[in-house]
């Protein structure tokens, strides 16, 4: 097809901590959303759902006044992680 991007090459894959750098960093620098996807092989609306993750931008695509440091969004990621490996997240979802 004419005009199309091919898909992303980490489509459907976990995000790194290595990727979650780049694209806070990157974001932070002013870089566009096609830009840092194209670093990380990620589609637009992969990294906007990843900036929301990463708490740079709200729910309507606006940056946040203040982001949170890299290393504090980091280890509210491994918490949300940990929870959802916890026995008792597994029985709150039958």
């Amino acid at each position: 097809m004419v005009g199309r991007d091919p898909k992303p090459v980490e489509l459907g894959q976990r995000w790194s901590e290595a990727d979650d750098r780049i694209i806070y960093a990157g974001f932070l620098m002013g870089q566009t959303y096609k830009a840092l996807g194209l670093k990380c092989g990620r589609s637009v609306a992969g990294v906007r759902k990843r900036l929301m993750r990463l708490g740079l931008i709200d729910d309507t695509g606006r940056r946040v006044i203040e982001p949170p440091d890299f290393e504090a969004s980091q280890a509210q990621r491994r918490v949300r992680q940990d929870k959802k490996r916890s026995p008792a997240y597994e029985d709150n979802r039958s």
